[in-house]
């Protein structure tokens, strides 16, 4: 336990100036114990224009070269690295940091605990940060203080009950997965706390259980089965009962594997109407495509390789592009990393981890300024002219200019917190620290 005063450390900080001193501003904890939902968040927050400071304890060993690297650690170097430029700041003083912060991301709680006094704490000390925590199962609750990891948070929320073969043990989703999802929510909640923080005038604590995340998913995906009245339970290449009708599996082609999806009577008459029409496709047996798909669905699946066998994946989308057919091939990483789509629109870009120089993801949307119709006396519309970003001086809003064209639910989010400084100062937490209220 730290002692009243609360003594500075020396700590390793790394920061991107990106941003001028009027910049959204975000303190990372990446000491030990800390993990990719955390490193996530402040990655997105610092492409979006947000001034991020990460701050890393003597106790985290330097990392191996990058032959030895797990994915994990791959990944948390990549986000590292692309996310900001090092410099070295000695005996640091976290009070005067976090003074001076507009959000704290931390998925190691108890360690950075002993750096900055018990967590119920730091409200008091900081009344206008927003402090955003991921942990496997949340601040509150009876597991809450459980020692757990990502995989435990699977188990949890029943993602891995439902992928793999029947009557075999659960696979689990790939590594990092978990993270980078609870990382999107933590992100995202950090920056809608701020309405309430500029509103209200005192911080709040973001808690995202990484359980949580995955159980809304779970929560989601049992509705298609509960409409179908069949058991959402893991059934190898295919969803149970075919997630409701015939076809939804994954089978073999001439060089790999495709995805052969349909839900309605349309769709099915079209992949029979390629094939060519076989005899077998006009038995009664094969017009009840939900029998077809909870009760004999193998059966009909050998029905379907010997034409699939015949054919390449790429013919297949080929085929499936021309006639408006559900069948997807299934890449490999190399087929996806040489995705024209994911090049024109700059998704993958070269980035460096433990000195090796790696193909890393983008942003996961874009944000464009919105276009306004001009109206003409009477009300017609006489075109379309760009309209630039309200003039605010809004960190929002510098974020949405900052950021990448296009589009996604981020936008939301950002445009949420559009005027989020416009009725203060330049500097977020101005206006709130100035009219703070107590509790």
């Amino acid at each position: 336990m730290l002692s009243q005063d609360y003594p500075s450390k020396r700590v390793t900080a790394t920061t991107r100036d990106a941003l001028s001193a009027n910049g959204l501003r975000v303190v990372e904890y990446a000491g030990a114990g800390s993990g990719l939902a955390a490193a996530y968040a402040g990655w997105l927050l610092a492409r979006l224009g947000a001034q991020v400071t990460r701050y890393t304890d003597h106790t985290v060993a330097p990392l191996p070269p990058a032959a030895a690297l797990n994915p994990l650690q791959l990944a948390a170097s990549a986000l590292a690295a692309d996310k900001l430029t090092r410099r070295q700041a000695d005996d640091t003083d976290w009070a005067q940091a976090l003074s001076n912060t507009d959000i704290l991301l931390c998925d190691a709680p108890r360690a950075l605990a002993q750096w900055l006094g018990p967590l119920a704490d730091w409200p008091a000390r900081w009344p206008t940060l927003v402090i955003g925590v991921a942990t496997p199962f949340g601040l509150e609750g009876p597991y809450a203080d459980f020692p757990a990891t990502a995989l435990d948070a699977q188990a949890l929320s029943a993602v891995a009950w439902s992928l793999g073969e029947p009557g075999r043990t659960p696979l689990t989703l790939p590594p990092g997965v978990t993270e980078h999802q609870g990382g999107a929510m933590l992100a995202a909640g950090c920056l809608m706390a701020l309405l309430a923080r500029d509103t209200r005038g005192t911080g709040r604590r973001v808690d995202i259980a990484l359980a949580d995340v995955l159980a809304s998913h779970v929560a989601g995906n049992c509705r298609l089965y509960i409409h179908h009245d069949l058991p959402w339970q893991r059934n190898g290449r295919r969803p149970s009962g075919s997630g409701g009708a015939y076809p939804y599996v994954i089978l073999p082609c001439k060089d790999g594997e495709v995805c052969v999806c349909g839900r309605t009577r349309e769709e099915w008459n079209r992949l029979v109407q390629v094939m060519g029409n076989p005899a077998w496709a006009t038995e009664p047996r094969y017009q009840d495509l939900r029998s077809m798909g909870k009760y004999y669905p193998a059966e009909v699946d050998a029905l379907l390789l010997p034409w699939l066998a015949q054919r390449s994946m790429a013919e297949l989308a080929a085929l499936a592009l021309e006639h408006n057919l559900i069948v997807s091939p299934v890449r490999g990483l190399a087929e996806v990393l040489a995705t024209e789509h994911f090049t024109a629109r700059g998704f993958l870009a070269p980035g460096r981890a433990g000195g090796q120089v790696l193909q890393v993801p983008g942003l996961p949307f874009r944000v464009h300024a919105t276009r306004r119709a001009r109206t003409q006396p009477g009300g017609r519309t006489a075109g379309r002219t760009a309209t630039p970003l309200p003039t605010t001086r809004s960190n929002a809003t510098r974020l949405a200019a900052r950021a990448s064209p296009g589009t996604g639910f981020w936008l939301g989010v950002v445009r949420a917190v559009g005027e989020h400084n416009a009725r203060g100062t330049g500097r977020a937490g101005d206006q709130g620290r100035a009219r703070r209220a107590p509790g």
